[in-house]
């Protein structure tokens, strides 16, 4: 539900901004998240990548204080995160894994992309999988302190171009982000 309110936020900021009509050779970032729950709700969020630097600094204000981050019902702190993209990026390892008592946190590398898993314990039945172009997973790694680099995991995902860009299945909620040259895509996704 969080992730359904940032995005209905962000939208409210973008709408602000007035995003104007489509023109041809656009790129556009799409967000469409699917609740299949007892009262599912259906978020789409579809906005040219050029206003991504308009609502940036709504989106870093927003994120300024957190220094740890939830993976399904387990948290993942910002340090963890950037010692499994070292690891990753510099081993031949390809796997990190994080233990925590509600379940196990793994991170791989998976060719072009970085894949974030969370498995649950027994007895509870989430389940996470998130994938991000590798380019956008560094990029986030590379803030200062306990804050995750947002404005450089925009600039990554904007120079990724045409394409998924992560793709979060949890309990239910589906969220599909994308870019392509379509403003406003069909609802296949769902």
């Amino acid at each position: 539900m969080k992730r359904i309110v940032f995005a209905a936020g962000l939208t409210l900021g973008l709408l602000a901004t007035g995003p104007g009509p489509a023109a041809a050779g656009v790129s556009w970032l799409h967000i469409h998240i699917n609740d299949s729950g007892s009262d599912p709700d259906h978020v789409r969020v579809n906005v040219p990548v050029s206003l991504l630097d308009a609502v940036l600094p709504e989106v870093e204000k927003q994120t300024r204080h957190e220094s740890k981050f939830d993976v399904g019902n387990c948290e993942m702190t910002v340090a963890e995160y950037r010692s499994a993209i070292r690891t990753l990026s510099s081993s031949p390892r390809r796997e990190v894994k994080i233990e925590r008592s509600h379940g196990t946190i793994v991170m791989r590398r998976d060719g072009p992309d970085m894949r974030l898993e969370q498995t649950p314990k027994k007895g509870n039945r989430s389940r996470t999988s998130v994938r991000l172009p590798w380019l956008v997973a560094t990029a986030l790694a590379k803030g200062t302190g306990e804050q995750l680099d947002v404005s450089g995991a925009v600039r990554a995902l904007a120079e990724a171009g045409e394409g998924e860009i992560a793709v979060d299945d949890e309990d239910g909620t589906r969220v599909r982000v994308w870019i392509d040259d379509v403003a406003f895509p069909e609802e296949a996704d769902a």
